[in-house]
């Protein structure tokens, strides 16, 4: 018997393997003991020519290998490093222009239209992190970028997609690329034209392009610390000073605020995507969620129900309910781009 047993493929006393090789196995035990007495046992179709393929042998080996054992991170984050990281990255100059997007939208259809944007961003951010955690598992590696995620899930697909998987890696580049561009040149018009907004009642009228070009140094400059490590305490402070001027700012949205009455419930139809565009802009930080949770000192806390994704994602979503419903309220149709621009001047 032991001769016989040799040539099996699965052992059935072997405690790691799985149930389905198990009974396999078995099942070619029973099958060989029946052909030495003579009464050949038939064995049920799905058992029958089970061989072991490549894809087999990758499977088991991925089901052993966890890409969170094997991540060494030279300075990891903490929880709360990357919470911070997470709601500074999200709670940028887009939150002030959320009052606009409730004008286009409505006060009704802004309200329930933020909250369904913000839970499907937050949705397609955990299939993101899923799907490069299963992507690592399968090549047994620790971790991927954007692009390495869209090229190697292109190529554990159908074999008709595979050869789009340089295409995927090059679309997400260029995405990445013109997102960060758009995103950096929208905040750098707002910081320049907030400064030139205080210097023109303190000083000498200046072109917003010069103050443009004072920031790009120190723009520039930022940009050269590349450890995420180093910048925890710049986003809690900078997160900090975002929450007080927020608080600034809505002292003077709840002052004579007027009846909900005046305001509409639904925008008009033709404004609805100029909504849509200025939630998105100022909700997503995709560029942010994949370095994060690959710098994380316990990644296996990044995502689930109470997971740092989901405790950064709610506060800032309601956070951008309360200020787009109470600024739409509070200026109407009168509303700028930036709900700072609303404020008086002359207390500047």
């Amino acid at each position: 018997m032991q001769s016989d047993n040799a040539a099996f493929q699965y052992d059935p006393t072997d405690p790691t393997a799985t149930s389905a090789r198990r009974e396999k196995a078995k099942m070619d035990m029973a099958h060989a003991t029946s052909v030495k007495n003579g009464t050949q046992m038939e064995l049920p179709l799905p058992l029958r020519n089970v061989p072991m393929t490549e894809r087999h042998n990758k499977d088991a080996e991925a089901d052993e290998y966890d890409p969170f054992d094997h991540r060494e991170v030279d300075h990891p984050l903490t929880n709360f490093d990357v919470l911070f990281h997470m709601m500074k990255a999200s709670c940028g100059s887009g939150i002030l222009a959320m009052p606009q997007a409730f004008y286009h939208a409505g006060y009704i259809l802004g309200l329930a239209g933020t909250a369904v944007i913000g839970f499907l961003c937050t949705y397609c951010v955990h299939i993101l992190i899923q799907s490069e955690y299963a992507v690592c598992k399968r090549r047994k590696v620790p971790s991927m970028n954007y692009h390495e995620i869209a090229r190697e899930s292109f190529l554990e697909g159908p074999p008709i997609m595979r050869k789009f998987s340089k295409v995927a890696e090059a679309s997400v580049h260029v995405s990445l690329g013109i997102y960060e561009i758009g995103a950096c040149g929208a905040y750098t018009i707002f910081v320049a034209n907030s400064i030139k907004q205080v210097a023109d009642q303190h000083g000498t009228a200046i072109d917003i392009r010069l103050y443009m070009c004072m920031l790009l140094i120190p723009l520039i400059l930022l940009n050269f610390v590349r450890n995420l490590k180093y910048l925890a305490p710049l986003s809690s402070f900078a997160l900090v000073a975002t929450v007080a001027a927020f608080g600034v700012t809505l002292k003077y949205v709840f002052t004579d605020l007027p009846p909900l009455s005046e305001r509409d419930p639904v925008g008009e139809v033709q404004n609805w995507p100029l909504f849509f565009g200025t939630v998105i802009f100022a909700l997503e930080a995709i560029g942010v969620v994949v370095p994060l949770g690959n710098e994380m000192r316990r990644p296996r806390k990044y995502l689930g129900l109470t997971g740092v994704l989901n405790r950064g994602m709610v506060p800032i979503v309601l956070l951008y309910i309360f200020m787009g419903f109470f600024g739409y309220i509070k200026y109407g149709a009168k509303t700028t781009g930036s709900i700072t621009l609303n404020l008086p001047e002359d207390e500047l």
